[in-house]
């Protein structure tokens, strides 16, 4: 809707998130997705205790695939393998907490194929030279398409192309209209290939997500409350997930709210690897830490284009330096019995619970930890001046504490060498 809306009230929430496709190397772009939504994740349950179910797909079978499987000459299931291992390697590495459930492209055949079927008695598909299309000027009489995003007829069009694929370039006179997509694609010679009543082939890239989210979250927990995704997504990709799920029920949308992350982009231009412009997450990991990439995005509201430098990285350095030395430095004061408050020492008290609370405010207004990172950042700032002053060891361990947990809850580890269990 592109505005805010209130969220579910309800205690679980059943989330998906758009996971890799597996024929490369992860890159910063991945991290700024991952990273940012992992974020919003700990928020939903560490402030506000809700339940989150969260599952990501891995398109293990897909165009990029086999080109690339082809040019190293071994299967694309064994490039897939290795691909998604390297992923969740990467995300372990960034602390981002593992999915509920990972569902695969070539797990789910099967259902992909029958969910088609049932688009196609719809009245929703047809097909076309052992093809599958969605019929969007069926589907445009009766719902409204695109759903997101507003975009000119002439982007629509191009942006339907790219994300058909290589092996779709050559099949435009198989459509009905060239809006149309592909839900499944015919079998190519030496190409992997499924049996069905269309004729051997694969999915499309649409589907695939529909039909996953649906076979877990909405036949599981009869619910799907968000999506998640890169704002790149927006248009095709998951404006047809919706297209295809009302298609599929003949209802409105099954997905009761999304959210897209901001692109990450290196001199000006999206980070991606068609583009070979891209950094690895391992080879940024190299020169910096979990932490300080997590603070870079921690600085950045989470729909937010980001221009990456070394400079903001270098901030971000700055800022982790910052957090670990107000730890060390508070872990090291002599422990006292408490005494009269003053009134420095009040002031310390207010500040650290009128932070907490301030956090708290930020996070109901569209997830803004950005502002709610900085609100902690002054906290050290107001902690380390009543340090400079007479002050009481226990209010300063106190206040500490408050920020442990507060990073920690932002996925953000330090060392546990400065939280003081006792208080």
């Amino acid at each position: 809707s592109n505005q805010l809306e209130n969220f579910p009230d309800s205690e679980t929430l059943t989330v998906y998130i758009c996971g890799p496709t597996v024929y490369n190397t992860s890159h910063l772009g991945h991290a700024r997705t991952y990273l940012t939504f992992d974020i919003i994740r700990r928020i939903l349950e560490n402030v506000f205790g809700r339940t989150v179910i969260y599952q990501m797909n891995v398109t293990d079978i897909d165009d990029k695939i086999i080109t690339r499987s082809n040019e190293l000459q071994i299967s694309s299931s064994e490039l897939a393998q290795k691909y998604e291992e390297l992923f969740f390697k990467d995300m372990e590495d960034l602390n981002i907490l593992p999915p509920t459930a990972v569902t695969r492209v070539t797990e789910c055949i099967p259902e992909i194929i029958a969910f088609i079927q049932q688009i196609i008695d719809n009245g929703f598909a047809y097909k076309s030279n052992g093809s599958v299309y969605f019929n969007t000027q069926a589907f445009a009489k009766q719902y409204q398409y695109p759903k997101l995003r507003y975009i000119t007829q002439e982007s629509q069009q191009e942006l339907l192309n790219n994300a058909e694929g290589v092996s779709m370039k050559n099949r435009t006179d198989d459509k009905q209209s060239a809006s149309d997509f592909a839900l499944w694609k015919a079998a190519k010679p030496d190409e992997p290939s499924w049996p069905s009543q269309f004729g051997p082939g694969r999915p499309g890239w649409h589907i695939e997500c529909s039909v996953m989210a649906n076979e877990f979250l909405v036949k599981q927990f009869n619910s799907f409350d968000l999506h998640l995704g890169g704002k790149d997504l927006q248009f095709p990709h998951h404006a047809n997930e919706v297209a295809q799920l009302e298609a599929f029920y003949q209802k409105e949308s099954q997905i009761k709210f999304f959210m897209h992350s901001g692109h990450l982009k290196i001199n000006n231009e999206v980070m991606s690897k068609s583009k070979m412009n891209f950094k690895t997450i391992q080879e940024v990991l190299q020169q910096f830490t979990m932490n300080q990439l997590r603070i870079l995005f921690l600085q950045i509201s989470y729909d937010s284009d980001i221009n990456y430098s070394t400079q903001q990285l270098d901030n971000a350095v700055k800022v982790e330096q910052k957090i670990s030395s107000f730890l060390k430095n508070a872990d090291v004061v002599p422990r006292e019995p408490l005494q009269k408050l003053q009134v420095q020492d009040n002031l310390i008290i207010q500040q650290t619970l009128s932070c907490k609370l301030e956090m708290k405010k930020h996070y109901q207004n569209d997830f803004d930890y950005p502002s709610a990172f900085k609100a902690l950042l002054t906290l050290i700032d107001q902690c380390k001046s009543y340090m400079q002053g007479t002050f009481q060891a226990s209010l300063v361990k106190q206040t500490a504490k408050e920020v442990q947990t507060q990073l920690e809850l932002l996925g953000l580890k330090f060392s546990q060498q400065n939280v003081d269990q006792s208080l």
